[in-house]
């Protein structure tokens, strides 16, 4: 008995044709999809009009200036301490009122040292009465001496007793002083004028020598201390305005001055000191605020700027694109740049850039130059080439309409 391996090969053709049948059909796929990316990208970098808009360069003011940060600090502060021991007889300022230099802010308790005074002027009285005794006795004793009347060691005495009443006078006249200026002392005096920043006594409390019980600030100017890079310290001088803004206050500026230079640096931070005074004698300001601070180094009139974005990289250094008219075509042409100051976003052009330079300031990041340019927008304002748009249309239509 014969077997038929005929129909199990034809199998396995008709498999392998399909399957091969299959395959060519996903080459074809693949290689259309390839074609028509590279037609897409063909048609993409073969633009002819690439749309840009363009501003055209003007001269404007610019400010040199630096910019930093800071607090806001009373120009004198002082937290005051008794320097004698008594209780606090009332308070006669509080938190946040006015004062003047020398008027009383806290009262002590005097009685004891009132006492004390009646006890030291007794004692001079009593001290002064002796001297004026001691030298009538010297002055007697002397006289009788001259005429050899009475011994050398009664004149001695005389003399020793009126020096010693002389040392008692001075003692009694010391501790005299000393109990006024305790007295005097029971008054807790203002230094300055300013206003009250704290106090942390109450009537009838212990007020002790060398705790601080009250404080006064000067605000009526106020001072920023900064700390500045050698780079920037060398470009700043006495006397240059700054501008100060506060996060608390926004929209708000105040006017300052710089009134220190530091001649060196801070050994640890390597930065140097600079002081900033602002007028405060509205008291709208408040030592311990957040502050911004711009020190204007140099103003100039009128400048050639741009922005941060307007500036590309070509060959490793800064360019713009301007729009130019060539064989009555707008194309892109490059222009290298030397850029000076920075505010910001703002950077002024030292040169490369012309007042009357049409400058390319949206799409300059997608042309190149020699690139054919669509202007779409000139100086804010839109201009002819620009795709109309169909919504704009329709109500231009309607108000024609209307008005027809």
């Amino acid at each position: 008995m014969s077997v038929n391996h005929e129909h199990p090969n034809r199998k396995r053709l008709v498999v392998f044709g399909l399957v091969a049948i299959f395959l060519v059909l996903i080459l074809v796929a693949v290689l259309n999809r390839m074609t028509s990316s590279s037609d897409s990208l063909k048609g993409e970098l073969t633009r002819e009009q690439w749309p840009v808009s363009i501003r055209t360069v003007k001269p404007e003011p610019f400010v040199k200036r630096i910019k930093a940060n800071g607090i806001l600090q009373a120009m004198e502060e002082t937290a005051m301490a008794p320097e004698v021991s008594a209780k606090v007889a009332s308070i006669e300022a509080d938190l946040g009122d006015r004062v003047k230099k020398g008027q009383v802010l806290i009262r002590l308790d005097a009685s004891a040292y009132k006492l004390g005074l009646n006890s030291a002027q007794a004692q001079y009285a009593q001290a002064k009465a002796a001297l004026e005794l001691a030298a009538d006795q010297y002055d007697r004793t002397k006289k009788l001496a001259d005429k050899n009347l009475i011994s050398d060691e009664a004149l001695d005495q005389a003399s020793t007793n009126f020096e010693a009443s002389k040392a008692q006078k001075r003692v009694a006249q010391a501790n005299l002083s000393i109990a006024k200026r305790n007295l005097k002392e029971t008054g807790i005096r203002a230094p300055f004028d300013g206003r009250i920043s704290a106090r942390n006594a109450s009537p009838g409390e212990l007020a002790s020598p060398g705790v601080p019980i009250i404080s006064v600030v000067k605000d009526q100017v106020l001072k920023i201390d900064l700390a500045l890079s050698e780079m920037e310290i060398k470009e700043v001088k006495n006397g240059m305005a700054a501008v100060i803004t506060l996060p608390s206050m926004p929209g708000k500026e105040f006017a300052g001055t710089v009134t220190r230079v530091g001649v060196a640096a801070d050994r640890s931070s390597g930065s140097f000191p600079v002081r900033v005074v602002i007028d405060n004698s509205d008291f709208e300001l408040l030592s311990g605020m957040r502050a911004k601070i711009d020190i204007e180094l140099k103003r100039y009139l009128e400048a050639v700027i741009v922005t941060r974005d307007n500036i590309v990289e070509f060959n490793n250094q800064d360019a713009v694109y301007v729009a130019e008219e060539k064989e009555d075509k707008t194309v892109a042409r490059t222009q290298l740049v030397e850029l000076g100051e920075r505010d910001g976003e703002r950077v002024r052009v030292v040169s490369g850039l012309n007042p009357g330079d049409q400058l390319i300031i949206v799409g300059q990041q997608s042309i190149k130059g020699g690139a054919r340019l669509l202007i779409i927008e000139k100086d804010g304002r839109r201009v002819a080439g620009e795709k109309e748009d169909p919504e704009n249309n329709s109500e231009a239509n309607a108000e024609a309409g209307a008005d027809a």
